[in-house]
């Protein structure tokens, strides 16, 4: 597991609004060298599978226990 940089905060903190706005609350996002890289997935953020497996939250069912 690795942490954010302060940039990949703020561009993630930029989005994060930007999808709550939009009535998005579940999305992923993927940062190369502190760079957005592709699309901002809201079908299948493939990224929920590794931080389980990473780190044995499971952040799927926290999510849907607290819509």
């Amino acid at each position: 597991m690795t942490k954010l940089t302060k940039k990949e905060i703020k561009v993630s903190k930029v989005i994060g609004n930007f999808l709550i706005k939009n009535k998005i609350y579940f999305a992923g996002i993927d940062f190369v060298q502190e760079k957005l890289i592709g699309d901002i997935n809201v079908t299948s953020p493939t990224g929920i599978a590794a931080y389980k497996r990473l780190s044995n939250i499971n952040l799927a069912k926290t999510f849907w226990n607290n819509v």
